[in-house]
């Protein structure tokens, strides 16, 4: 059990840690990228079924986008700095939490075996 609690959350730091990388990787970028959106918004495949499961959908991913580029350009250099105190405490909460639940399986009364007779 102990070896699955860190198996899990070995697996959750690594996805954690490439979404902060992600995140990372496009506040270097700034917001200019998001001017490209809405032309790449249009390009997108399938645009009936699209419309069919979400109607709208374009209006809304372009509002969106325009949502992200005031965010991004309103963080500026301190985004950066954000990313990683987020990702810092996300990771010592994981960590804490593995090492909370590694105490509780190890505290557990072990499963009693019968004597063997013979």
């Amino acid at each position: 059990m102990v070896i699955l609690i860190w198996c899990l959350t070995l697996l959750m730091l690594a996805l954690w840690s490439a979404a902060g990388w992600a995140l990372h990787t496009l506040l270097t970028l700034g917001p200019a990228w998001l001017d490209k959106l809405p032309g790449l918004i249009g390009q997108l495949p399938y645009p009936a079924v699209l419309e069919r499961w979400l109607p709208n959908w374009q209006e809304l991913l372009i509002a969106a986008a325009a949502t992200l580029q005031t965010v991004f350009g309103w963080l500026g250099g301190a985004g950066l700095l954000l990313v990683w105190a987020v990702w810092a405490l996300g990771t010592l909460a994981m960590l804490g939490l593995a090492l909370l639940l590694t105490l509780a399986v190890r505290r557990l009364p072990a499963a009693h075996q019968p004597a063997a007779t013979g």
